[in-house]
Protein backbone atom coordinates (compact mmCIF):
# COMPACT_ATOMS: atom_id res chain seq x y z
CA UNK A 1 0.00 0.00 0.00
CA UNK A 2 0.92 3.54 -0.90
CA UNK A 3 0.36 6.43 1.30
CA UNK A 4 1.49 9.89 -0.52
CA UNK A 5 1.91 12.30 2.24
CA UNK A 6 3.96 15.19 0.66
CA UNK A 7 5.99 15.57 -2.53
CA UNK A 8 9.05 14.18 -1.16
CA UNK A 9 7.13 11.70 1.19
CA UNK A 10 5.63 8.35 0.59
CA UNK A 11 4.83 5.49 2.86
CA UNK A 12 5.03 1.97 1.72
CA UNK A 13 3.56 -0.75 3.38
CA UNK A 14 3.14 -4.51 2.72
CA UNK A 15 -0.11 -5.47 2.58
CA UNK A 16 0.37 -9.19 4.09
CA UNK A 17 1.46 -7.22 7.19
CA UNK A 18 -1.89 -8.19 9.35
CA UNK A 19 -1.58 -4.48 10.73
CA UNK A 20 -1.36 -3.16 7.33
CA UNK A 21 -4.07 -1.05 7.15
CA UNK A 22 -4.28 0.00 10.69
CA UNK A 23 -0.43 1.40 10.61
CA UNK A 24 -1.33 3.26 7.19
CA UNK A 25 -4.35 4.89 8.47
CA UNK A 26 -1.98 5.80 12.16
CA UNK A 27 0.85 7.20 9.72
CA UNK A 28 -2.03 9.58 7.80
CA UNK A 29 -3.59 10.38 11.35
CA UNK A 30 -0.10 11.46 12.77
CA UNK A 31 1.52 13.48 10.26
CA UNK A 32 -2.31 15.25 10.21
CA UNK A 33 -1.25 15.90 13.79
CA UNK A 34 2.84 17.63 12.55
CA UNK A 35 0.13 19.79 10.27
CA UNK A 36 1.50 17.79 7.06
CA UNK A 37 0.06 19.24 4.08
CA UNK A 38 -1.00 15.90 2.67
CA UNK A 39 -0.86 15.67 -1.66
CA UNK A 40 -3.82 12.68 -0.24
CA UNK A 41 -5.18 11.58 2.89
CA UNK A 42 -6.58 8.06 0.74
CA UNK A 43 -4.41 4.89 1.19
CA UNK A 44 -3.92 3.11 -2.11
CA UNK A 45 -2.30 0.25 -3.49
CA UNK A 46 -1.16 -1.34 -6.57
CA UNK A 47 -3.76 -4.04 -8.69
CA UNK A 48 -3.44 -5.44 -12.21
CA UNK A 49 -0.34 -2.51 -12.71
CA UNK A 50 -2.27 0.27 -11.69
CA UNK A 51 -3.29 2.34 -8.85
CA UNK A 52 -6.28 2.19 -7.08
CA UNK A 53 -7.89 3.60 -3.96
CA UNK A 54 -8.10 1.26 -1.02
CA UNK A 55 -11.75 0.64 0.72
CA UNK A 56 -11.64 1.20 4.43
Amino acid sequence: MLILLQRDEVAVIDRKAPPALITARQLIDMAQHRGVDFLSDRIFERRDGRLVTVTE
